[in-house]
This record gives C-alpha cells, structure tokens and sequence, in this order.
C-alpha cells in the first residue's frame, strides 16, 4: 500500500454545507439554524472561509436521532 493511499483511508471524511443538507434532507439555512440551537453538530472552521462537518460526527446526530424517534413510536 502506497503513503499516499495509507494517509486517506485514516483520514477523516469531511462535508460541505451542501452535502450535510443533501445527507439529512435539509436547506444549508435550516442547517444553520439547527447549529445555532444547539440541536446539530457544530462546523470545523479550517479557515476563514473554509467550514465543513466531520461526517463521523453527522452519522453520530443521526443515529441518535433515529434512537430517538424509535423510543417515541
């Protein structure tokens, strides 16, 4: 196995605002509006400009979400 290859099978997959939204069925604005409550994983900032999510952290929120709504039903 090549370090190229090695170095990105460890390294964390990270969403932009766009795909976060296509992943869960929202707006990037719902997205934000879901951060700033509290009720959603918060962004890396890796810049200025540069905002993602870690898509460990995402399928983390949506299993427990799906736990959630399972003890409900």
């Amino acid at each position: 196995m090549s370090k190229r290859t090695e170095a990105t099978s460890v390294a964390p997959r990270l969403l932009t605002i766009k795909q976060v939204g296509e992943a869960v069925g929202c707006t990037p604005r719902t997205i934000q509006r879901l951060v700033h409550k509290g009720g959603f994983p918060r962004p890396l900032r890796l810049g200025d400009k540069l905002i993602r999510w870690s898509a460990a952290a995402l399928d983390t929120w949506i299993a427990k979400e799906q736990q959630a709504i399972e003890k409900e039903a």
